[in-house]
């Protein structure tokens, strides 16, 4: 999304691009909205836009709705329009000449007087019969819909921004990466999502890929590799259209959109993919966002996740989360994912238990002196636990603590 924002006195005008890809694909229910990426942080508030694209309600079925969204405590006096780029590169008008609302920060945009309150969002529908987004208009353009925002915010009293914590300005160079992307200069490999009439194609470029990802640089650039070939074309399973534009964009801009941070779910299917390509910058990012966000609801099946791909610091995590006490345990023992977890990972609840309970130390004596296994590495914590338990040994800490305090006692014991 190019953005492009400039201060009056008092009115902020903010021109911000909207590209909707796999338009196709996308959610046409009615009441069922796309949301964009927040445009911008203007004084203290945000904005964003909705496309209902069946329509808000029964009574605008078909037609194309579009709703401003403002969040933030800064009261002030907004006005936008929006127009939608041609086959052309030019800016047909699309909604025009719109009034001003009132926005009362922490409330909403002025409601009609009927109802006396207020609502957190103000938006309009387009005429059916003039506007026809289906392929091949001269709106829709590689399965691609471009919207541009023009936003103007007027406010008597200007609050300064706020700093955001996780905001850093994109680098020149990155930007150019993102454009060129965006453009499709000079791509040379194609990837897919989809399949049948269902199939939504993605251009890139095999130098950039393998730049971040073995996995990419081995398929791309080895003799043998049908990947390898001109005409090759690599399946991304498991991804939908917007997670697969994601994935790709993220090798150019190091980033991904920021309402995909707060969901799980999404996050988690980008971070398998992130490890199924061995994309170690995100695949961190993704894994510390998923930590951060642990709950009682969610923590076996992010255990189980980890299991699944061989993390072990998120399969450490999720099992300290766990132990951390005994109510914590009892209440996530309730959760349907719990349930899921001692069916499909039955294994998994010997690592928990020891978890939560240190394994009692055996009787016997000699077990302290016994030779310790070569393949230290490839155990399991309850495992590296039970031999230190044997040991005498404290069993807390990180696999890697784990392993070393063994293999000291090793050698003071030979």
């Amino acid at each position: 999304m190019a953005m492009e924002i400039t201060t009056s006195a008092n009115v902020v005008h903010a021109d911000v691009r909207w590209r909707l890809n796999g338009y196709s694909l996308l959610d046409k229910t009615v009441g069922k909205s796309v949301p964009s990426p927040t445009f911008c942080h203007i004084g203290r508030n945000t904005y964003s836009l909705h496309a209902y694209l069946g329509g808000l309600s029964e009574t605008t079925a078909g037609q194309l709705v579009l709703v401003l969204q403002c969040d933030g405590p800064d009261t002030v006096r907004i006005g936008f329009e929006v127009f939608i780029i041609n086959q052309d590169g030019g800016e047909d008008f699309l909604l025009k000449n719109l009034p001003i609302h009132s926005y009362h920060g922490g409330k909403g945009f002025s409601a009609a007087e009927a109802n006396g309150g207020f609502s957190p969002a103000t938006g309009y529908n387009t005429a059916k019969e003039k506007w026809s987004f289906e392929t091949g208009s001269r709106f829709v353009q590689n399965d691609q819909v471009v919207f541009l925002v023009k936003l103007k915010v007027i406010s008597d009293k200007l609050v300064q921004s706020e700093p955001l914590k996780e905001t850093q300005p994109v680098s020149a160079v990155l930007a150019c990466f993102g454009n060129l992307l965006a453009e499709g200069k000079h791509t040379d490999v194609m990837l897919s999502v989809g399949s049948g009439e269902f199939t939504q194609q993605f251009r890139a470029h095999r130098l950039v890929l393998s730049a971040s990802s073995v996995v990419f640089e081995q398929m791309l650039f080895s003799s043998g590799m049908s990947e390898a070939k001109a005409d090759a074309e690599i399946e991304l399973a498991d991804l939908d259209p917007r997670l697969a534009h994601n994935f790709i964009r993220s090798f150019y801009t190091d980033d991904i959109d920021a309402e995909l941070w707060e969901d799980d779910e999404s996050l988690c299917h980008l971070m398998s993919c992130y490890h199924k390509y061995q994309v170690k910058g995100m695949l961190k990012r993704c894994e510390d966002h998923i930590i951060k966000k642990f709950s009682v609801e969610n923590v076996a099946e992010r255990l189980m996740m980890a299991d699944l791909l061989n993390m072990g610091s998120l399969r450490e995590s999720a099992l300290n989360f766990l132990g951390d006490s005994y109510h914590r345990l009892a209440e996530v023992q309730s959760t349907d994912g719990f349930a899921r977890l001692t069916k499909q990972r039955p294994h998994l609840l010997a690592d928990v238990l020891a978890t939560a309970v240190q394994p009692a130390k055996r009787k016997s004596t000699n077990l302290a002196f016994e030779k310790l296994p070569t393949n230290l590495q490839d155990l399991r914590v309850v495992e590296l636990k039970l031999l230190l338990s044997d040991r005498f040994l404290s069993t807390g800490g990180a696999k890697a603590a784990l392993v070393e305090r063994l293999q000291q006692h090793d050698r003071s014991n030979s």
